[in-house]
């Protein structure tokens, strides 16, 4: 056989082995988790597949990422079984089987449209799409649970085979509805219409995905600029001229109806934000569940030999460099670690090259006494130091070892006395992830803050629309002033919900201080305290949109 067809058998057995472990996952006495997310990539994308109790020497499992921190979803709900399989086998060779890598332009596109429109057999209405998706978004090892578009979250759906669109979620057109989805065809086709949260996609409408400086949204996380690309060419590619529905792309924002845009941004996005784990995984899906894939997962390349040769634009970004397709892993890369006694650090583990199909890497030989490590978090656990290898699932022969030093809890100072201010930012308040935080909890000279859904993105504590928030749950002895800073990149127009008064405001209350309806970059929110002497507590809440502060300061007196 040769080295080509060696791999691609590899990857096949591995495809099988893993859906074997996906039917029988359960209670074991070892602990088994994974992660997924991309190198050199400013987001991560993780997919959980087990988490069990580990024994006294512990190992465990992660996929991996270049960036400090390898778990990246934050859930509304979850719960641990197997998701909706298929015993299909899932032969990507004989799928391209035939196929001519080597065709260019509309010979390409249309070579393109004649594979998946023969490979297409299940075709669903846009009322299938609720048994549709939580198929093929399902997050691995987790029942009834699927991740969310844009953003890469668990969502929990409730019981059954069949989820709803009403509420918090809402089924979005990638191709927009107005510009010649539909609601059949690619307005029906789960490739093309993706589960996210009601606010993204009422702030998308049906903007063309181009920067928003030049009319068009884009998504936040960076992996989903490129996801996004891959699911636009594969719509054009599908639904175009030969299929009836002619659509066509456009290389500018402002365009008739049956066009989307902008093909230079897109066909940039596609090469500076590979394919993802998490893109391969939803490919196999769809191709169990449709009977299709979408070849631009698999060929990222075909993007640019359909329409690089469309302008100067595009020649220009497809001439600079060319999309990376997976390939296998070749190494492990880990740094050394140092925590407190019960905090808990997410490992720093890379698996190169960036564009490897598997990153899916095993902890094991560590002291569970000293830590505990799940989905990639590290514990400590007790004072002690311990060394933990880690290696790829699916070849043991490429390994790395990293050190664990787990130190006293430091002490916590005393809260000053006297007048003065107190600022929140991404240091102070712990946002380091690129992935969301809940349940976060800082102390900051000495006062104790809570916060939910927040994250870090360029260099600004980032608040998720409706369920963002922070408060304070020792006093500030009281509070006059609350300055917000707004950071670049935000939306311009999140609201702020913020209320300060003499309680811990540990739920949202009835009635706030002040609201503010604005956030564009560079200004500052400004909210008064109520009159009084006893305004010790805050709380800020985010609704309609995205919020990013660049910091927040307290302006306070507790003598």
């Amino acid at each position: 056989m040769s080295k080509e067809g060696n791999m691609k058998f590899k990857r096949l057995l591995t495809l099988v082995l893993a859906t074997f472990v996906l039917a029988s996952c359960g209670g074991n006495s070892t602990s088994s988790s994974s992660t997924s997310s991309n190198s050199g990539s400013s987001t991560n994308i993780s997919s959980t597949i087990s988490s069990n109790s580990s024994e006294s020497t512990t190992s465990s499992s992660t996929t991996t990422n270049s960036t400090s921190s390898s778990i990246s979803s934050s859930s509304s709900n979850s719960s641990s079984s197997k998701p909706s399989s298929s015993s299909s086998f899932i032969d990507e060779t004989n799928y391209y089987s035939g196929f001519n890598f080597n065709l260019t332009g509309v010979d390409m596109r249309k070579q393109v449209y004649e594979l998946m429109n023969r490979t297409h057999k299940v075709k669903t209405s846009y009322d299938e799409l609720k048994q549709a998706i939580p198929q093929i978004e399902a997050v691995p090892g987790k029942a009834n649970t699927i991740y969310i578009f844009y953003t890469h979250e668990e969502y929990y759906y409730g019981s059954g085979n069949s989820m709803s669109f009403s509420g918090k979620v809402n089924r979005e057109h990638a191709w927009p509805n107005s510009r010649g989805a539909g609601k059949s065809g690619p307005g029906s086709d789960p490739y093309v219409i993706k589960p996210t949260w009601s606010a993204d996609n009422s702030s998308r409408g049906n903007k063309a995905y181009s920067d928003p400086n030049e009319g068009g949204w884009a998504p936040e996380m960076d992996e989903y600029k490129g996801d996004s690309a891959r699911v636009i060419f594969y719509a054009a590619a599908h639904y175009g001229p030969e299929s009836g529905y002619n659509l066509k792309l456009a290389d500018n924002t402002s365009f008739d109806n049956h066009t989307m845009g902008k093909l230079s941004t897109l066909l940039k996005w596609n090469i500076e934000h590979p394919v993802n784990d998490w893109e391969l995984i939803r490919n196999d899906n769809g191709q169990k569940y449709l009977g299709n894939r979408n070849p631009f997962v698999d060929h990222p390349k075909l993007a640019c030999q359909i329409w690089g040769d469309t302008n100067e634009a595009t020649r220009n970004v497809c001439s600079t460099a060319q999309p990376s397709e997976p390939v296998e892993a070749t190494g492990i890369n880990a740094n050394d670690i140092t925590l407190e006694v019960e905090s808990e650090k997410n490992t720093s583990v890379t698996v190169t090259p960036s564009n490897a199909k598997d990153k899916t890497v095993v902890y094991s030989g560590y002291d569970n006494s000293i830590i505990s490590i799940t989905d990639g978090k590290v514990k400590g656990l007790q004072v002690g130091n311990t060394t933990v290898t880690v290696s790829l699932a699916n070849n043991e022969s490429i390994k790395t070892t990293f050190k664990v030093t787990v130190t006293e809890k430091a002490a916590v100072p005393e809260p000053p006395v006297g007048d003065g201010t107190l600022t929140i930012d991404l240091k102070s308040i712990g946002a380091t992830e690129e992935s969301l935080q809940t349940n976060v909890t800082a102390n900051i000279n000495g006062f104790n803050f809570k916060a939910n859904d927040i994250k870090a993105v360029k260099g600004n504590i980032y608040f998720k629309a409706e369920t963002g928030y922070i408060y304070n749950d020792s006093s500030l002895g009281n509070i006059s002033k609350i300055e917000l800073i707004y950071g670049t990149g935000g939306s311009k127009s999140a609201k702020q919900s913020v209320v300060i008064g003499s309680s811990v405001y540990d739920t949202k209350p009835s009635e706030y201080t002040q609201v503010i309806s604005s956030s564009a970059a560079g200004n500052t929110g400004e909210v008064l305290a109520p009159e009084g002497s006893n305004n010790g507590f805050f709380r800020i809440d985010v609704s309609n949109k995205n919020l990013q502060v660049s910091s927040i300061v307290i302006h306070y007196s507790n003598m």
